[in-house]
């Protein structure tokens, strides 16, 4: 077996390990869902050094379009400078959004459909980008462009999506009293707060502050005033 032969083998193998988080846990509401999150990027991040691994792959679907004598290099930076910013701004709306996420019955489901929707967007858009003469004039500045596209276009999808459903939700609101399985700490230096409630037999974790996460300490049950959230998926306006 020749070294390319091993370094594919191996990337696929890396992303087969990726998907097994994934699947055990891409619906848990507890801690162990952040490691379904660090698969999917760990998956994501294979997949891209797999089609750097394979150059040819690469220059057969997103043919190089500019020749070395043509100056493309006004575009390159250009491009490459919009796809940072569209990568940073999205994380950052995301991170913002991270709360509401949290405070949303079937919350994970909610970011792990519409991270896919933006994983696909952003392959629909790589495509139709190979009919301009952009990106596809130098092959290492592809993959910081494939980068930022994709993982900016997975963080923005998903954070739309949620502030749509939590900033246009009905207005109407249905106060219901939940029984509590248990409250938990998240370690570091600033802690965050949770409640775990049953929902049908469903566990459903949800942000709280500290007040209200002492306050609850020696109680059973909690009072949750929810609205059908823009998308169908149902947020919690307040804690009682």
């Amino acid at each position: 077996m020749n070294d390319l032969k091993k370094r594919i083998l191996k990337r696929i193998t890396f992303i087969v390990i990726g998907l097994i988080p994934i699947a055990f846990f891409y619906n848990d509401s507890s801690i162990f869902r952040y490691l379904a999150l660090a698969g999917f990027v760990f998956v994501i991040y294979n997949i891209i050094q797999l089609l750097g691994t394979v150059p040819t792959v690469i220059d057969t679907l997103l043919p190089q379009r500019i020749t070395a004598s043509n100056k493309a290099g006004k575009y390159d930076k250009f491009y490459s400078l919009v796809s940072g910013i569209y990568f940073v701004a999205s994380i950052l709306f995301l991170t913002i959004e991270i709360k509401n996420i949290e405070n949303t019955f079937d919350g994970v489901n909610l970011f792990w459909l519409y991270t896919l929707i933006g994983f696909i967007i952003s392959l629909i858009i790589i495509q139709l980008l190979k009919f301009t003469p952009i990106i596809y004039s130098k092959t290492n500045i592809k993959y910081g462009f494939y980068f930022c596209l994709i993982f900016g276009s997975i963080a923005l999808a998903s954070s739309t999506a949620s502030y749509l459903n939590f900033n246009y939700a009905n207005q109407s609101v249905d106060c219901t009293t939940y029984f509590i399985e248990e409250l938990s700490i998240s370690s570091g230096d600033k802690p965050e707060y949770y409640v775990l409630i049953d929902d049908n037999s469903k566990i459903e974790r949800f942000s709280i502050d500290e007040d209200l996460y002492n306050n609850l300490l020696d109680k059973v049950e909690i009072q949750l005033c929810t609205s059908d959230g823009f998308l169908n998926y149902k947020i919690v306006r307040t804690f009682n």
